[in-house]
């Protein structure tokens, strides 16, 4: 099996800040969700290896879930969200009342915020962490961003990158995928809402 772990909550998160790479720690909720994870969640077979995003928010998640399940740890900056540029610190709204014209292509896999990357760089990041999880011989559970493990989903799925817009784990969402020989299978995804710790 390979496990997806979106960060528990931050309070930039509750605002609707734009995140991306801003070294943002957990809320106080957000560190309460990462412990339920730790202790709540049954992983058949267990995880025998972190693989975490370096920004604090993983980090911290990290910190909590390896508290209780002692593993090792492997930091990979292509776990790393997706680069927002100057709309990081700001809500989406804010910043496009602040730049007059400025128009958010959502579907447009070439877009990028000013200063940022595109969906096609951070789709590019996500292909280079699945061939390394491919080539992992212990069970993972990966710890990321909502963003960023979109695309490492789809990917290794095998689903084209465009694919990746409807995914959206929820915080401390967990989607669980079984490797095959054929293809792999989505056996478990955990949007937003309905989840254990969901006060």
């Amino acid at each position: 099996m390979w496990y997806f772990l979106r960060h528990g909550k931050t309070s930039e998160n509750d605002l609707h800040i734009a995140q991306g790479r801003l070294d943002t720690p957990l809320s106080d909720v957000g560190r309460e969700q990462a412990a339920i994870v730790a202790t709540r969640l049954s992983f058949i077979p267990p995880p025998e290896v972190i693989y975490s995003s370096p920004l604090l928010r993983a980090k911290e998640t990290v910190e909590i879930l390896t508290d209780t399940l002692h593993l090792p740890v492997v930091y990979d900056d292509n776990l790393m969200e997706w680069s927002l540029g100057e709309t990081e610190g700001d809500t989406l709204e804010n910043f496009q009342k602040k730049n007059p014209g400025f128009e958010i292509r959502w579907n447009d896999f070439e877009f990028r915020y000013p200063g940022g990357e595109s969906k096609r760089e951070l789709s590019e990041r996500a292909i280079r962490f699945v061939k390394r999880l491919r080539s992992e011989s212990r069970v993972p559970l990966v710890v990321g961003h909502q963003g960023n493990l979109n695309y490492v989903i789809v990917e290794a799925l095998g689903l084209p990158a465009t694919a990746a817009i409807p995914f959206r784990l929820g915080n401390c969402g967990v989607a669980i995928i079984k490797p095959g020989q054929v293809y792999n299978r989505l056996v478990l995804f955990q949007g937003e809402g309905n989840m254990p710790w969901d006060k």
